[in-house]
């Protein structure tokens, strides 16, 4: 019997592998290979889900923007106006260590896109 694998986990793994790989080394270290070993799996198995580094980088970009409008969105916001716009601000504003790599790896992406159709 054929083994069933739930794609988007392994997916997610993925991401998970490669961001582990960037906060600890950087975006430039986030190689299919590493990835792959980082994932617990062959670099030939994560080509199957990204044929380019840059396909998988714009997944992990996605993906975790996707979890961070998930946190917003778990978030509970004031009902002050004032006070909401603050909220907002601090959230977007690089303070601590996560979201200082998620803007530090959106502007790397961002200037890649420069030179890449992919991203």
């Amino acid at each position: 019997m054929p083994r069933i694998v739930n794609h988007e986990k392994k997916r997610k793994s993925i991401a998970e592998a490669a961001w582990n790989i960037i906060k600890k080394e950087g975006i430039e270290k986030a190689s299919i290979r590493s990835v792959a070993i980082e994932a617990g799996m062959s670099a030939g198995a994560l080509r199957h889900y990204f044929s380019t580094k840059d396909e998988m980088l714009l997944f992990i970009m996605d993906y975790y923007l996707e979890e961070g409008k998930k946190r917003s969105q778990s978030k509970s916001w004031s009902d002050n106006p004032l006070q909401a716009v603050a909220e907002v601000l601090l959230e977007l504003i690089p303070i601590d260590e996560e979201k200082k790599i998620e803007t530090s790896v959106w502007w790397i992406l961002a200037l890649q896109s420069l030179t890449s159709d992919t991203l």
